[in-house]
C-alpha cells in the first residue's frame, strides 16, 4: 500500500492551501484515528488520498531489508542534515532504532554505495520511456512528487566503474545515475511538494542492466561532437561491447565495404582489429604510437571508399582523402597539420619509411622558428595515418611491423559500384545512428579501461612491436571476455606482416635463390656472393648487394622475416684481439642444386683471405688476423678472370633465380 510519513512542517499553517492541510481536518480521519506514536502533521494537498501511516522506523526497516543504506533527514527535507552523513549511512537495526528514538518524525534518505546499491532517478519519464530502445527490468520503484520515479538496482562492476552520471537534454536533466553518495528520498518521505510512494515493491533488487549503464557512459570527446539527444536514439540497439557483430551498423555500413580474401587476415580477424583501430583514434593519450592502417588490393576493390567512410564519420561530409606523396618533408607537414590522414595510392612507401616510422612512434618535428634566430619550434606529429595501395612496396620489416595490413579482395558482384552522391547521402542519413553506436563502444572502452586499471591488469608485457595498440585492444578484449579472438586476430596479422615484408623484400628474395648448402659466411663474404644473384639489368640492386654495410644492415633490420622465411641464424665469432664478427647461416634455403656459383662460393669460404678481404679490410694487420691463411688460390684470381667467371655464370644465375 502507498504510504505517507507524518511530517511536521514548521512553516505550515492549518488549512493553508499552499503548504498543506491538517490531518484532523480531513473527512473521516480524526486525531484519535492516528496510530500510537504518530504525530500531528501537515501533508500536501496533492497527497491527501490513499494514506497509509508509516513512521521513520517502518521506512528504514523496509529499505534496510533491500540492502539500501539510509540516513535520517529533518522533517520536510529530502537530503540529510546530519554531520558526516555519507559515512554514517547504514542498514544496521540498532542504529536505526537509535535514530527512531531520537526523532520518530525524521524523513529518510537512501544513500547509494559502490558494490551495493545504485539508483536511477528519472526526472522526465516520458522522454526516457520514448527514447530507450529496450524495456527496463522490474525492480523496486518509487514515484516522486514531480512526476518522475526512482529505480533501485544492485550495483555491478560496470556501474561502479561508471560513477555518478547525468543525461542532460536541452539544458535539463532527464535522468541521473546515482552510484556513490548521491542521495534520493526514500519512499514514505514527505516534502512540501508531496510524498514519495512505493509503486512497485520487491523483496530483492535485480542487478542494473549493462546496456543501460553503457548508454549512460558518454565520453568527453563524443559529448563535444554529439547532440545530447543522440545518446538515447531508439534506432540503435547497443550491445555494450567493442567486439563487432554482423548486424552492427559499423560492421554493415563501414567494415563490410570491401571483400576480405582468405589470403589476407580474413573478415573474422579483420573486423575486431579495425574496430580497435577506429576506437584507438579517440585515445591518443593511451595509444601514443598508433599503427599505420594499410589497405592493399587491386584497383576497384573499394578500399579507399572504406577509409573515406571512416574519415567522414569522424569529421563530417567535407572530409576527403589526400593523394600520397613521395616527398619526405611534405608528408611531415601533413602529419603535423591533420589529426586524421588518408593517403590514397601509397604505392611507393619505401621512400617514406623513416618518416612513417617516426610518425607512427609518436615523434616530434623540430625546426628553426626563423632563419635568423636559433629559436626552435617543436611540433608533434598528430596524424593517425591510413593508406591505400595496389602495388606492394613494403620491403622492410621495421615498417610492416608497425602496420595493420588489411587486404581488399576483387569485387565478385555483377554490379558492385554505386554513385558517390547516393553513397554519401546514405552516410549522412545514418551518421547519427552510427555515432550513437560508436559512442556506446567508446563508453564500453572507457569502462573496461577504468576497471582494468583499478585491478592492475592493464599493464601488459607483449612481444608485438605495436605494443600500445596491442595492449589497448587486449585489455578491452580481456575485460569483455573475447581475448582469445583478439589474440587469434593479432596472430593472423603478424603472419600477414611477415608475408608483406617478404613479398617485396630484396634481401629475402636474394637469399631464397641460394642453394641449400650455403652456410656460415661473414658479411663481406655474402657481399661477394649476393651480387651474382642479381640480374644485370637491375644495376641499383647489384650495387647495393655488393656493399658490406648494406648486407649487414639488411640481415639485422629484417631479422624476424629472415627467421621466418629463410631460417637465419647469427653466430658471433671472436678474433684474437676480442674483435667480434657475425657469421650468418640459413637453414631454410630453397635454391637450386649445386652450380658453378655454389662452387665459387665454397672456394671463397675455404680461402677467405684475398681479393674480397683486401677490399674490405684496409690494413695488413687486420688482414693477418683473419683465419684460413691458405689464400694463394683466391689471391691469384685476377680482375679479368673474375669478370670472365661472372660471364660464364650468367646462365647459372638465371637457373638459380
Amino acid at each position: 500500500m502507498r504510504g505517507i510519513a507524518y511530517v511536521f512542517l514548521q512553516t505550515a499553517q492549518p488549512n493553508n492551501p499552499l503548504m498543506g492541510v491538517s490531518l484532523s481536518g480531513i473527512s473521516g480521519l480524526h486525531c484519535a484515528d492516528r496510530p500510537a506514536g504518530a504525530r500531528e502533521t501537515f501533508i500536501p494537498n496533492s497527497a491527501s488520498e490513499n494514506l497509509t501511516l508509516m513512521g521513520f522506523k517502518d521506512i528504514t526497516t523496509k529499505m534496510a531489508a533491500l540492502g539500501v543504506r539510509i540516513v535520517p533527514a529533518r522533517p520536510g527535507l529530502k537530503y540529510s542534515n546530519k554531520s558526516g552523513w555519507p559515512d554514517i549511512a547504514t542498514t544496521d537495526a540498532a542504529m536505526i532504532q537509535h535514530w527512531h528514538k531520537e526523532n520518530a518524525n525524521y524523513n529518510c534518505v537512501s544513500v547509494p554505495k559502490r558494490a551495493e546499491v545504485c539508483i536511477i532517478d528519472v526526472d522526465d519519464a516520458a522522454t526516457v520511456s520514448a527514447s530507450l530502445p529496450f524495456l527496463l527490468p522490474k525492480t523496486f520503484k518509487v514515484s516522486t512528487p514531480s512526476g518522475g520515479y526512482h529505480l533501485y538496482f544492485k550495483a555491478t562492476e560496470k556501474s561502479d566503474a561508471l560513477g555518478n552520471r547525468d543525461v542532460i537534454v536541452d539544458g535539463k536533466p532527464i535522468l541521473e545515475l546515482k552510484i556513490q553518495n548521491k542521495t534520493a528520498a526514500s519512499p514514505g518521505s514527505v516534502t512540501a511538494k508531496g510524498e514519495y510512494e512505493i509503486v512497485q515493491d520487491m523483496h530483492e533488487l535485480p542487478p542494473i542492466p549493462d546496456k543501460l549503464v553503457v548508454r549512460m557512459h558518454l565520453p568527453r570527446l563524443a559529448a563535444r561532437l554529439l547532440r545530447p539527444a543522440v545518446l538515447l536514439d531508439p534506432f540503435v540497439l547497443n550491445r555494450g561491447g567493442l567486439f563487432p557483430h554482423d548486424d552492427d551498423l559499423i560492421s554493415r555500413h563501414i567494415l563490410d565495404t570491401i571483400n576480405y580474401p582468405e589470403e589476407g587476415v580474413g573478415r573474422f580477424n579483420a573486423h575486431p582489429i579495425l574496430s580497435v583501430a577506429i576506437i584507438s583514434l579517440f585515445f591518443q593519450e593511451r595509444v601514443i604510437a598508433n599503427p599505420l592502417v594499410y589497405f592493399f588490393g587491386p584497383g576497384g576493390s573499394i578500399k579507399t571508399g572504406l577509409a573515406a567512410k571512416v574519415g567522414r564519420l569522424l569529421q563530417g561530409r567535407k572530409f576527403s582523402v589526400t593523394p600520397s606523396t613521395a616527398e619526405d618533408d611534405k608528408l611531415k607537414l601533413m602529419a603535423m597539420s591533420n589529426p586524421f590522414l588518408i593517403l590514397d595510392e601509397a604505392n611507393n612507401v619505401r621512400k617514406l619509411i623513416d618518416s612513417m616510422k617516426a610518425i607512427a612512434t609518436g615523434s616530434v618535428d623540430r625546426r628553426r622558428e626563423l632563419y635568423t634566430t636559433a629559436t626552435e619550434r617543436v611540433t608533434p606529429y598528430q596524424a593517425r595515418i591510413w593508406m591505400t595501395a595496389n602495388t606492394a612496396s613494403l620491403d622492410n620489416e621495421t615498417i610492416t611491423k608497425r602496420m595493420v595490413i588489411i587486404d581488399a579482395g576483387i569485387r565478385t558482384e555483377a554490379e558492385p559500384y554505386r554513385a558517390d552522391f547516393h553513397v554519401r547521402q546514405e552516410e549522412m542519413r545514418l551518421r547519427d545512428a552510427i555515432w550513437t553506436e560508436l559512442v556506446g563502444k567508446l563508453s564500453s572502452t572507457m569502462m573496461a579501461l577504468g576497471v582494468m586499471d583499478e585491478r592492475g591488469e592493464s599493464d601488459l608485457h607483449v612481444a608485438n612491436r605495436m605494443s600500445g595498440f596491442y595492449v589497448f585492444g587486449r585489455t578491452i578484449a580481456r575485460f569483455e571476455k573475447w581475448e582469445d579472438k583478439f589474440l587469434a586476430a593479432m596472430e593472423a596479422m603478424e603472419r600477414r606482416q611477415m608475408s608483406a615484408s617478404a613479398e617485396a623484400n630484396e634481401i629475402v628474395q636474394l637469399v631464397n635463390k641460394l642453394p641449400v648448402s650455403y652456410n656460415g659466411l661473414k658479411g663481406d663474404q655474402w657481399a661477394a656472393i649476393l651480387p651474382n644473384l642479381v640480374p644485370d639489368v637491375n644495376i641499383e640492386l647489384k650495387r647495393k648487394a655488393a656493399r658490406v654495410g648494406w648486407v649487414r644492415h639488411q640481415f639485422t633490420a629484417n631479422r624476424h622475416v629472415l627467421e621466418d622465411q629463410c631460417g637465419i641464424i647469427v653466430e658471433a665469432v671472436w678474433g684474437a684481439n676480442r674483435n667480434r664478427t657475425n657469421v650468418y647461416k640459413f637453414t631454410k634455403l630453397a635454391g637450386a642444386a649445386e652450380t658453378a656459383l655454389e662452387k665459387l662460393t665454397k672456394t671463397l669460404h675455404e680461402d677467405s683471405v684475398g681479393r674480397i678481404i683486401a677490399r674490405t679490410q684496409r690494413t695488413a694487420k687486420v688482414s693477418a688476423q683473419v683465419p684460413h691463411p691458405e689464400s694463394s688460390k683466391l689471391a691469384s684470381i685476377t680482375r679479368s678472370e673474375s669478370r670472365s667467371t661472372d660471364k660464364r655464370l650468367s646462365s647459372d644465375e638465371h637457373n638459380v633465380a
